[in-house]
């Protein structure tokens, strides 16, 4: 739902004539502070920096909230934010303007004795908010992506600004991760505190809608990467909302909202354009390998014998591959001496061919490393005469690929009126023939027809709407309920005004095997 305000400010909002109130915070030297709360009634001081709590309880100040923030709201001219979702699963990202006055050059390097030295640094937090009276609603938390670009004529700083998902989605993960039987909130959520150092009370995530047999990200992937194959699989959509808080919506979170909190109409629209084909996807295809673990069993042996010097240390590596590359695995088993393995072992001999003597007592383990896909052993020889490693096996718990999915699904009217329209998934995150054609047809049903998008401009803006807002659109001959997709939030000398991306939409429960009751209201897709 949209943010949380108080009587007042709905009324404010409604009026024709408005007292705006704009605000921007900046911490140049990105210094934290360990003192920073939430806006107390009675405590903290309007105007100050304290933040305004989110609209639901996360149970923690977020990250970006801890730093020591300057105050420039007296020097705003204009300032500008854009939030979005994408419907057909991923992360995005909220993106901020910001134009300043610089007639004392508190903005040009090396001036001010507090920021000078560090406004040409980039990524800078920044916190935006705009309302009435004396009251505001935050709409953008993030970082400024570079120096601000400084104007010597009309001494303004214009700054531009990325919300954190950015810096997030850059993290590389510095090890292969894998994950068996687990929901793609529960994957972020662990991916989150391990590579972003975010505290489990920082985000708020919907529960996926199914387990994930095997899920597997290969070392110096990013985040990013990882968090939009994750919300591919299920069209959910990961984004961090005004407040700075990070989320994650499933595909069936807009069910919730089934109450309009806002009417548009002519009256308080200026403008209205209906998008063109561009945005209409009439074609899905999805394509996925599945993948699964396997019991333990013989994955790699040697392909000939090896030699070890007498007081030599040798390292074998080994990698693990089938018909589509590089195989993960969930375990490997350490070799043991032939004479006492269960699975994986190592033989030894003084010849070449094996006819000689074993020499076991001369050979031992070194050292013994597994990788997501391979592995690497060191062996000593202790003895006075060549050993060699004459035969080897490696038992491991692959996930191999149990099935290939392929789905296709087409609106034919739609193609007949707008050509054909494609879209394509990869994903071996979707794991049954069942779940694929569903994603097919949930797109189809959202982006098949065009009228049911419109954008809109609105001559008195709403700060505390939020994208996933369900309202009402009254044209004067007829009027609808839409989800509010893309919002921009701008104040300047036009005052408060937003351009709104609304969006209709059937959002169905389609049935899921394993999730969905029989005799329940989820339907099956056709």
């Amino acid at each position: 739902p949209m943010q949380t305000v108080s009587a007042e400010f709905t009324a404010r909002t409604n009026r024709r004539i408005r007292k705006l109130k704009a605000a921007a915070q900046i911490a140049f030297a990105k210094t934290k502070s360990a003192t920073t709360r939430y806006f107390t009634v009675g405590v903290s001081t309007i105007g100050g920096t304290d933040p305004i709590g989110p609209p639901t309880n996360v149970g923690d100040i977020t990250e970006w909230d801890k730093y020591e923030y300057t105050d420039f709201s007296n020097r705003i001219l204009s300032m500008e934010a854009t939030h979005e979702q994408d419907i057909t699963g991923n992360f995005t990202m909220a993106i901020a303007d910001l134009e300043l006055q610089n007639t004392d050059d508190k903005f040009t390097p090396d001036v001010d004795p507090t920021i000078g030295a560090f406004v040409q640094s980039p990524h800078r937090p920044m916190r935006l908010s705009a309302g009435f009276g004396l009251q505001t609603v935050p709409i953008f938390v993030g970082l400024t992506e570079k120096a601000p670009a400084l104007s010597e004529d009309k001494k303004t700083a214009k700054f531009h600004a990325i919300d954190f998902i950015k810096s997030i989605s850059e993290i590389k993960i510095t090890q292969s991760e894998m994950y068996v039987n687990q929901r793609i909130d529960q994957v972020i959520s662990d991916l989150l505190i391990t590579y972003a150092g975010l505290s489990v009370t920082q985000f708020v995530l919907d529960p996926g809608i199914r387990s994930v047999p095997f899920i597997y990200f290969k070392k110096d992937s990013t985040l990013g990467k990882a968090i939009q194959q994750l919300c591919q699989s299920e069209l959910a959509t990961f984004f961090e909302d005004e407040s700075g808080v990070l989320r994650l919506w499933n595909r069936q979170h807009l069910l919730t909202n089934t109450t309009p909190v806002w009417t548009f109409n002519r009256d308080n629209c200026r403008e209205i354009q209906y998008p063109d084909a561009k945005n209409i996807i009439n074609t899905v295809e999805v394509i996925s390998n599945v993948r699964k673990v396997q019991a333990n069993q013989k994955l790699w042996e040697s392909s000939g014998a090896t030699k070890i010097a007498p007081g030599q240390t040798l390292a074998i590596f080994g990698d693990f591959k089938d018909d589509y590359g590089d195989l993960p695995v969930i375990s490997i088993d350490e070799p043991d001496y032939l004479a006492s393995a269960t699975t994986s072992y190592y033989a030894t001999n003084l010849a070449q061919d094996g006819t000689g003597e074993p020499a076991s007592t001369d050979i031992s383990v070194a050292s013994w490393s597994e990788f997501a896909t391979g592995f690497k052993i060191e062996f000593t020889n202790s003895g006075a005469a060549d050993v060699y490693i004459t035969a080897m096996e490696i038992f491991a718990r692959p996930a191999k690929v149990i099935s290939e999915i392929y789905n296709f699904a087409q609106d034919a009217t739609s193609v007949g009126k707008y050509e054909e329209q494609p879209y394509t998934i990869e994903n071996d995150f979707i794991q049954s023939e069942s779940f694929a054609k569903t994603i097919s047809t949930m797109l189809i049903a959202d982006r098949a027809n065009p009228s049911g998008v419109l954008e809109i401009e609105v001559t008195r803006g709403v700060p505390q709407l939020q994208c996933g807002d369900l309202v009402t659109f009254d044209k004067g001959k007829n009027s609808g309920t839409y989800y509010m997709q893309k919002k921009t939030t701008a104040v300047g000398k036009g005052g408060l005004v937003q351009v709104l991306t609304l969006v209709k939409r059937d959002i169905a429960s389609y049935f899921t095997v394993g999730i969905s009751t029989i005799g329940g209201t989820d339907v099956i897709a056709p």
